[in-house]
């Protein structure tokens, strides 16, 4: 996670982050603990439970969609890391 964050972030951009329901709690609590160093990424609270080819996939990205339509609608791109 911290790799791909290093890698990917931009000060300008709006990033949301969603941790499975099956990751661990020490996951979930070492990004919400990087979530809190900057106001431009949001992590969701609501763990969902994803499966592949599940409704669930959508139910997490539009989790993020709404929390990021918050911050901005604005948008020229959205990306979706898995």
């Amino acid at each position: 996670f911290d790799f791909l964050l290093r890698t990917i972030y931009r000060r300008s951009n709006y990033y949301c982050i969603h941790v499975d329901k099956k990751a661990p709690e020490t996951l979930y609590q070492a990004v919400r603990e990087r979530a809190r160093c900057v106001t431009n990424i949001r992590l969701i609270e609501r763990r969902i439970d994803v499966r592949w080819g599940d409704f669930s996939v959508l139910e997490a990205e539009h989790l993020c969609q709404k929390e990021l339509l918050k911050q901005s609608r604005q948008w020229r791109y959205y990306f979706n890391l898995a």
